[in-house]
């Protein structure tokens, strides 16, 4: 989660051997200008020679050294000194260790595919681990979760183009404001805590509320919440309107709308007034045409073609995450990314479906943003999206208002898979 913090940044460059840690940890110092050191270097000698004969450390093994690298740290600490240390730091409770429980202690993640490090270890030499340990490696390999708000960067750049993407994560950590975060048990528990919220924050608004809902299956329990006791009661449902954040290209009456989902699980029939529900028009010609027709519609409502930054379009910005990264239908290396004056746009899914989605300024209009995330499968991503990893298009949104996220346990700090 990033922080305001201005306090001397303590970081640990982590990952499996052959990653680049040291190389990238001395650069990375030298932008810093701070003291570095590799935990390489605090290993006990019957450990180096344990690794020489190609025999992988135990956990018992570990743990003078973790206790070492803690000191190291707990060192610039006391001297109110930066720092930048080495250090594999494999498992969540090595880093558990080494972080000791404060929250001044940032990891980043090295992260690589175990053929392409295999192929940088063919190549090394004058190393005390021999190559035939990369597997053990992997093999205990934790990579850290949401809750650890670890800095995540790819290995595939050079040198310095990875500590330019450490130093851009590390500017978003502190210029960016911190999400707040409710975690849930299960995913009907989720629901039933993001309907609390839903629910209180509405009955403390006037006038008009304007509300983007997200497709997909995480929000559908939440949104059958809403229809039932006691929530249906307190909603005033005259006053909300309802727009979708994307749709499919698909007519409403189809199983993959998320329109007809939305309806469904909401019952629309009987709570939401016609006129407060508004749908992407899909019986356009075209998904172009579609995007078109529903940005008129949203400036019609809105009542100018230009976004006032003291008047947020939307009170609840509602949004998913799906495994590569996307939000709406905003998808890695979709030309919609780059969208600034649309508030609409066509948009195509990796497996080829048309769709529509808002782009980036509508969607960051907004008051309040809610990120909904369920299942240990969105784990991985939501770690590299609470690290502001810029290759993500959830992680490029800036919304303008408050930001939450809504997950369960299984997404935000479940087990490793």
């Amino acid at each position: 989660m990033p922080t305001p913090t201005r306090a001397p940044l303590l970081i640990v460059v982590m990952g499996v051997s052959g990653a680049g840690k040291t190389t990238v940890g001395r650069l990375l110092a030298v932008h810093l200008h701070c003291p570095f050191a590799d935990a390489d270097d605090l290993h006990a000698p019957a450990s180096l020679e344990k690794m020489r004969r190609g025999q992988p450390l135990s956990d018992e093994d570990r743990q003078p050294w973790l206790a070492r690298v803690a000191e190291k740290i707990d060192d610039w600490r006391r001297q109110g000194q930066a720092g930048v240390i080495t250090c594999s730091a494999l498992k969540r409770s090595y880093r558990d260790v080494i972080r000791g429980g404060r929250d001044d202690v940032t990891f980043v993640y090295l992260q690589g595919a175990k053929a392409a490090i295999a192929d940088r270890l063919a190549v090394r030499s004058g190393h005390f681990m021999p190559d035939q340990l990369l597997a053990s490696q992997f093999e205990i390999l934790e990579e850290p979760a949401p809750n650890e708000r670890a800095i995540w960067v790819p290995i595939s750049g050079a040198p310095q183009e990875i500590v330019a993407a450490i130093l851009t994560g590390l500017k978003e950590r502190r210029m960016a404001q911190a999400p707040s975060t409710t975690i849930a048990d299960d995913p009907q528990a989720l629901a039933r805590a993001l309907a609390d919220w839903f629910v209180e924050t509405l009955e403390t608004k006037s006038g008009r509320i304007v509300v983007a809902v997200a497709g997909g299956s995480t929000p559908k329990a939440f949104y059958h919440c809403l229809a039932t006791p006691p929530y249906q009661a307190r909603l005033p449902w005259e006053r909300i309107h309802w727009f979708f954040g994307d749709e499919r290209f698909v007519p409403p009456t189809s199983p993959a709308s998320n329109y007809r989902m939305f309806a469904e699980a909401i019952e629309a029939a009987r709570f939401i007034p016609p006129e407060n529900l508004h749908p992407v028009p899909t019986d356009a010609a075209s998904a172009a045409q579609a995007a078109a027709r529903y940005a008129g519609e949203l400036q019609a409502f809105y009542g100018s073609d230009h976004l006032d930054p003291s008047q947020p379009f939307f009170d609840v910005t509602l949004l998913g995450l799906g495994t590569d990264g996307h939000t709406a239908s905003l998808f890695p290396g979709s030309p919609a990314l780059d969208e600034r004056h649309a508030w609409a746009w066509p948009s195509m899914a990796p497996d080829g479906s048309d769709r529509i989605t808002l782009t980036y300024p509508l969607l960051e209009s907004s008051r309040e943003t809610v990120f909904l995330v369920a299942g240990a499968d969105k784990r991985p991503i939501l770690a590299r999206v609470l690290s502001h990893d810029q290759a993500l298009p959830a992680a490029r949104l800036r919304p303008s208002g408050t930001v939450r996220l809504f997950a369960d346990r299984a997404a935000f700090d479940g087990p490793p898979d």
